[in-house]
C-alpha cells in the first residue's frame, strides 16, 4: 500500500487530543445535527475545509418536506417519494424516512429552528411531484440559511472540538476498520491523524464536478472518493439531479431559483413566450425535475437561445416578495425585478443522489464508517430525488446513527441480508456480486437488487496535467442530464488517463481535482454501465426504463488506495 506522506512527519498515535468517539467530516445539516446529538454523551470532533458556513445547507432555499398536515400521512408521503425514485428507492428506507419525518422536525425546532407560520399554524407549501402540501420553509426562501444557523449556535455550545480549515484527505483503515481520518491543516500545512470509535462522513455533495452548478465552491464530492478510496462501497453515481430553474445571466452566478416558485404558480415560457411544459408532462411545470430541466435543455436547442424564462409577473407582487425575498434580492442585484421581469433560467448541476452506501442506520460497508445527507446512498431517493426530501433525509439519518451507537460506542454491526442478496459478514450493508441476476420485483415492498462491482486497483500513470476547469467542462459536456454511448466511452477513456496521472500536492485544490477526478470517473462507468434511462440518468441512445435495469450499482475497491500525496 502507498503511504500517503514520509511516516516522519505524521503525528504517532497516543496523543488524547486527537481521539474521539465520533469524528463528523462536515458541516451542512447532516454533519451539524449529528454532531450536536452526539456531543451530549460523547467527545465529538467537527472537521470542515472551510468554515462552518460554508455548506450546501446555506443556500437550501426549497425546504424541508414532512408529513405534518392533518390531510397528510406518511403513506401518502413514502407514496410520491417511491414515485419520484423511478423503480431504485428501498422501500425500508422511503418508510424510516416518511414515518421519523415529523418527530425530526420536532427536533429542529427544539434546536432553534424558526419555521415560517401562518396564524400562528407552520405554513406548508407543495411542491414538483407532491400531492399534498408539506414543505415548510423558513424565513420564505432562506431555510437552509436559517437551519445552518440555529445548529452552528447551537454546536458551538456543545463542547465539540471544532476544526474549521482542515481537509479531509483520507480514511484510516486498520484491519478492515476505519478508525478515524487523516486531515491537512489548511492554515498551518500540518497534516494530522484524528483516531474515532465512530467516522461520520457529511461532505454533502459534488456540483463542482460540472461547469454548471448551484453549489457552493466546497462541493467537490471530497467524502464519496474518500470513502471509495478506504475500500467502502459506493453506489447509484449515475444518477445526478440538475435542477431546471438556475438564473442565467451573464455576469450572474448560478444562483438558484426554488422549485417553491413553480409550486406557488410560476410558469416556463419559451423564447417566443409560450408555456411548454404541458408538451412534454400532463403536470406541466410541476413535473420531476428530471423532466422539467430535459424538456428546457430541448427548447433551448430548438430556438437557439441559452436559457427560456421563469415568469411570476401574474402573481400578487406582495406575495411573490414575501414568499421569495432572497430571489427577490438577488435577482434585482442582476437588473431583475421578479414581480415585473421574468427570470432567464437554464439548468445545472444540484444534487447527487448517488453516494456511500448505507444502510437505515447509517452504517457504510466499511465497519467503523458512517454517512449521511447528500454523500451518503440511503437507498430514499431512487433514480430521482422528490423535491426537499435531502434535507429532512440528513436529520432522520444523522439521528439514527448516534441513536444505534452513543449507548454503547460499540463499532457498527452488520445489517441482516435482505432476501435475494449475498450477504458480507464483514459489511455494514448486503448486496450482490457483480453479474449476480437480479430479480425483478414490486418496487413499493422490495428493494431493488444491488450489484457489487469490485476493482482490484485505481489507475496508476505518469503526470499529466489537467485543470479543474477543464474536468468540469468535459463532465458537463458528456456527463450531464443527456448522455449516450459514444461520448461516455470517450469520456472515461480520458477520465481514466487524468485520474491516474494527477499525483495530488498537499494544497486544497491539487487533493479536491483528485477526489473530483476519481468520482467523475466512477460517475461515468457508471452511466455507461446503465444501458436504458430512468430517472435522472437520462441516455438518448437507450431513451426508456427497462425492467431488467430495476437494480442498483456499487462499486468498491479490493484493497484501500490512499492518496499518494507529493
Amino acid at each position: 500500500m502507498t503511504d500517503y506522506l514520509s511516516t516522519s512527519l505524521l503525528p504517532q498515535r497516543g496523543e488524547r487530543q486527537d481521539e474521539y468517539d465520533y469524528i463528523v467530516v462536515g458541516s451542512g445539516i447532516a454533519g451539524l445535527f449529528t454532531a450536536v446529538l452526539a456531543a451530549a454523551g460523547a467527545r465529538v470532533a467537527v472537521v470542515t475545509k472551510g468554515t462552518l458556513a460554508q455548506t450546501n445547507t446555506r443556500w437550501a432555499q426549497g425546504g424541508i418536506a414532512a408529513a405534518i398536515a392533518a390531510d397528510d400521512s406518511a403513506a401518502l408521503h413514502a407514496e410520491d417519494t417511491l414515485s419520484a425514485g423511478a423503480g431504485l428507492c428501498d422501500p425500508e428506507a422511503v418508510r424510516v424516512l416518511c414515518d421519523e419525518g415529523p418527530s425530526r422536525i420536532r427536533d429542529l425546532i427544539h434546536l432553534g429552528v424558526g419555521f415560517d407560520t401562518v396564524d400562528g399554524a407552520i405554513a406548508l407549501a407543495v411542491e414538483g411531484a407532491h400531492s399534498r402540501p408539506r414543505v415548510l420553509h423558513a424565513r420564505g426562501d432562506a431555510t437552509g440559511a436559517e437551519i445552518e444557523q440555529a445548529l452552528t449556535q447551537r454546536i458551538a455550545r456543545a463542547g465539540a472540538d471544532l476544526l474549521e480549515h482542515h481537509l479531509l484527505l483520507d480514511l484510516l483503515v486498520e484491519s478492515g476498520r476505519c478508525t478515524g481520518c487523516l486531515v491537512l491543516d489548511l492554515r498551518s500545512g500540518a497534516v494530522r491523524r484524528l483516531w474515532a470509535t465512530h467516522t461520520v462522513l457529511a461532505t454533502g455533495g459534488g456540483g463542482h464536478l460540472f461547469s454548471h452548478t448551484t453549489n457552493p465552491a466546497v462541493a467537490t464530492a471530497d467524502g464519496v472518493a474518500a470513502a471509495l478510496r478506504a475500500g467502502a462501497e459506493v453506489t447509484d453515481l449515475e444518477f445526478f439531479q440538475f435542477h431546471p430553474t438556475a438564473l442565467m445571466k451573464p455576469g450572474a452566478p448560478r444562483f438558484l431559483i426554488s422549485e417553491a416558485t413553480r409550486g406557488d404558480g410560476a410558469y416556463l415560457r419559451n423564447s417566443q413566450g409560450e408555456r411548454f411544459m404541458a408538451r412534454y408532462d400532463a403536470r406541466g411545470e410541476l413535473a420531476p425535475r428530471d423532466i422539467v430541466a430535459r424538456a428546457i435543455l430541448r427548447e433551448i436547442a430548438a430556438t437557439g437561445e441559452q436559457h427560456v424564462w421563469l415568469d411570476l409577473t401574474h402573481l400578487d407582487p406582495t406575495r411573490v416578495e414575501g414568499h421569495f425575498p432572497n430571489i427577490t434580492r438577488v435577482c434585482r442585484r442582476y437588473g431583475i425585478e421578479i414581480s415585473r421581469d421574468p427570470i432567464p433560467i437554464a439548468p445545472a448541476a444540484h444534487y447527487m443522489i448517488g453516494g456511500i452506501r448505507t444502510d437505515v442506520q447509517g452504517a457504510t460497508s466499511l465497519p467503523g464508517l458512517f454517512a449521511a445527507g447528500e454523500c451518503a446512498s440511503t437507498g430514499v431517493h431512487g433514480a430521482n430525488r422528490l423535491a426537499s426530501n435531502s434535507l429532512l433525509e440528513a436529520v432522520v439519518f444523522g439521528r439514527r446513527i448516534v441513536d444505534a451507537s452513543d449507548a454503547r460506542l460499540v463499532p457498527n454491526p452488520p445489517a441482516p441480508a435482505r432476501p435475494g442478496a449475498t450477504h458480507r459478514a464483514t459489511a455494514g450493508v448486503a448486496g450482490a456480486a457483480a453479474g449476480t441476476p437480479c430479480r425483478s420485483s414490486d418496487p413499493t415492498t422490495s428493494p431493488p437488487c444491488v450489484e457489487v462491482e469490485t476493482l482490484a486497483a485505481l489507475p496508476q500513470g505518469e503526470p499529466l496535467p489537467v485543470t479543474a476547469p477543464r474536468f468540469r467542462a468535459l463532465m458537463w459536456e458528456y456527463v450531464s442530464i443527456i448522455r449516450n454511448g459514444v461520448d461516455l466511452e470517450r469520456t472515461e477513456a480520458i477520465l481514466r488517463r487524468w485520474l491516474g496521472g494527477h499525483h495530488p500536492h498537499p494544497t486544497r485544490p491539487s487533493v479536491e481535482l483528485a477526489n473530483m477526478l476519481l468520482v467523475g470517473w466512477q460517475m461515468t462507468r457508471a452511466a455507461l454501465k446503465r444501458q436504458e434511462s430512468r430517472g435522472a440518468h437520462y441516455r438518448d441512445d437507450f431513451s426508456e426504463p427497462l425492467p431488467e435495469w430495476r437494480r442498483r450499482l456499487a462499486i468498491r475497491l479490493e484493497q484501500p488506495h490512499p492518496l499518494a500525496i507529493q
